[in-house]
């Protein structure tokens, strides 16, 4: 060890109350985030073996049809949840126990939007995904 003053606590293995705020000061790149939920299966798919074969499939695609640019989409999909995650802050009346919002439809609804778009700049229109009533 080289004997460099430190503001670490040895017994809690921690360090010390400013250096957090300070790291982040150092650092203006990095900054505390939420994490996003990610499905265990989403996870298990994105691996090493995974990504070689679909890049082998799609070569061996590529090399049999001669896809050009304007030809291949990139697709992606989110879910839009109708009901609000975080509901912001309103002023009310001291005493009122329940304070809540009107959202437009039952908890747990998701519409599917996706989106495709190729390397030349060409895309097609959102399509959107709404669940069975």
């Amino acid at each position: 060890m080289k004997n460099i003053k430190h503001n670490f606590n040895r017994e809690q293995a921690m360090a010390g109350p400013d250096w957090f705020r300070n790291s982040l000061k150092r650092n203006p790149d990095i900054s505390l985030r939420k994490s996003e939920a990610t499905s265990v299966n989403r996870v298990s798919a994105f691996n090493k073996r995974e990504v070689s074969n679909f890049f082998a499939n799609l070569e061996q695609i590529q090399n049999k049809y001669h896809f050009g640019p304007d030809r291949m989409y990139n697709v992606n999909e989110t879910g839009c949840s109708t009901t609000p995650k975080e509901v912001s802050k309103r002023l009310a009346p001291k005493g009122i126990k329940q304070f809540g919002s009107i959202c437009s439809w039952e908890r747990g609804k998701n519409i599917t939007v996706m989106c495709a778009v190729n390397a030349t700049g060409s895309f097609v229109p959102p399509l959107f995904i709404f669940p069975k009533e």
